[in-house]
């Protein structure tokens, strides 16, 4: 029987995100609800496998949902992960007591949510086969068919994306995955040359002098379908913005300006006022967190 999840959010991208990701991970049927009363109506009517929730709406919370679904005995049981930008702002416990089996803050790193959703429902999917072949970028994962290290041009694009994935708050970018056409993607893989171009500290030695500070990216290889992949795991920004230290004309980098991703799952400038309310919310947050915790540790 085809599974059937729930993904609750009032964001209207993050849903479509969340959707797009589990119907090709998984096979699964996804319903969308943006409020509890909608959610709880798709229960009454649906089996449901698993439960994806954030916390904080612009209308109501996310709380009294996860409880309500704890006194109702026939619900209880369906495995239920948290996915919220206030995610840390609650107690672990409080959220487990509520029925959580997950909780994992936004923006998503799709590779561990799908790590432990398999976790939840004993499926042996492997999260980075996944992520090569769901064949749709989001603002947290970039594909790109290769990248010419030898040329400014190249470690200059790289570096782009690198700091907006950053910015946004970390995500995966995988290289051997060509667009064919717009928006249909096909794994190629990387040749032994292209491979060999990614050592880590030599990668990292080229794309470090356009950023400040340098964002953490993690590389790894990956090898699926006899074929051979880059994984750059970027790592969010916490306490400060990165900016870019050195330009480049032709992969429209500019000194000093700051980028991040968009809905549209491209690497751009920041221009929209929102969207520096967010880069702001979110430093703020985390340095707001980061000494509470250096509080405690007193």
């Amino acid at each position: 029987m085809k599974r059937r999840f729930l993904v609750i959010d009032d964001d209207k991208d993050i849903r479509e995100i969340l959707k797009i990701m589990l119907e090709h991970s998984f096979s699964a049927d996804v319903l969308e609800a943006e409020n509890n009363a909608q959610a709880f109506d798709y229960l009454r009517k649906f089996r449901i496998d698993l439960i994806t929730t954030d916390i904080i709406r612009s209308q109501e919370s996310g709380l009294p949902f996860l409880n309500k679904i704890q006194n109702k005995a026939a619900l209880r049981t369906i495995p239920i992960i948290v996915i919220s930008a206030a995610a840390n702002d609650y107690k672990a416990l409080e959220l487990y007591r509520a029925g959580v089996r997950g909780v994992f803050q936004k923006p998503i790193h799709l590779d561990q949510l799908i790590a432990h959703i398999n976790l939840l429902l004993n499926i042996e999917l492997n999260p980075d086969k996944a992520l090569i072949n769901l064949g749709t970028e989001t603002p947290f994962l970039d594909y790109k068919k290769e990248i010419d290290l030898s040329t400014t041009k190249g470690c200059a694009g790289i570096a782009k994306d690198i700091i907006a994935m950053a910015n946004y708050g970390g995500g995966t970018i995988i290289i051997g995955v060509n667009e064919v056409t717009p928006g249909k993607f096909v794994s190629r893989g990387l040749t032994n040359n292209r491979l060999s171009d990614f050592e880590a500290s030599n990668f990292n030695k080229k794309i470090r002098k356009y950023m400040s500070p340098v964002a953490t990216v993690k590389l790894r290889r990956v090898r699926e379908y006899g074929k051979n992949f880059i994984f750059l795991e970027v790592s969010s920004a916490n306490e400060q913005p990165i900016m870019v230290a050195k330009e480049n004309d032709e992969a429209g980098l500019y000194r000093g300006r700051i980028y991040s991703r968009n809905a549209a799952a491209e690497s751009a400038e920041i221009q929209d006022s929102a969207e520096i309310r967010r880069l702001i919310d979110r430093f703020v947050t985390t340095q707001l967190r980061n000494f509470t915790e250096s509080l405690k540790n007193k």
